[in-house]
């Protein structure tokens, strides 16, 4: 649709949640169930050509989706594998290429509880997120940044009062990012 609410376009008739449009608009991401079971694809925008990137890797996937600046790969917040009572709400931060090559779980091996609201850097070399540490009612969050290449960690707040929702200033120098007030 135009953002003035003509040419009202259907581009799929599959149930799509977190959509994003990839950085040169001729794509969208998107999570769709079947069966339970989160799968991502992307579609052509010109030729309504759909294309599933995973199927039936991950166990939960929340389209939290957000593509590279150069448009090469797509972060999300997902659970990889089946869904067990006891790991329900687990979130890691996964990466894939745009053609559905090369997934690579950056958060596993830290053993994170619940990591959410991936951002890339500008120029496409970390990505920032924060991460809940307990359950999910009662927790407190850190913003952290991971090295794409490296996989180094880094926290940046360190903080006990919720620090939520990363956003990188376009220079890429800054991180914003949402906490409750200390006052």
């Amino acid at each position: 649709m135009d953002t003035n609410g003509k040419n009202l376009t259907l581009i799929t008739e599959r149930n799509a949640r977190g959509l994003v449009w990839s950085p040169n608009s001729k794509q969208i991401a998107f999570v769709s169930y079947y069966y339970d079971t989160p799968n991502l694809f992307t579609i052509d925008i010109d030729s309504k050509q759909v294309t599933e990137l995973m199927a039936d890797q991950l166990g939960a996937m929340d389209g939290q989706l957000m593509w590279s600046p150069a448009g090469k790969s797509i972060t999300m917040a997902a659970h990889e594998g089946d869904i067990g009572a006891s790991d329900v709400y687990q979130r890691d931060i996964v990466i894939i290429g745009a053609d559905g090559t090369n997934i690579t779980n950056l958060t596993k091996k830290f053993q994170f509880f619940f990591a959410q609201n991936p951002v890339w850097s500008p120029d496409s070399k970390y990505i920032a997120f924060d991460e809940d540490q307990g359950s999910t009612y009662e927790a407190t969050s850190d913003i952290y940044v991971i090295d794409v290449n490296s996989k180094k960690l880094t926290n940046l707040t360190h903080n006990q009062a919720g620090s939520r929702m990363p956003a990188w200033s376009v220079d890429g120098k800054h991180i914003a990012f949402a906490a409750p007030s200390t006052k």
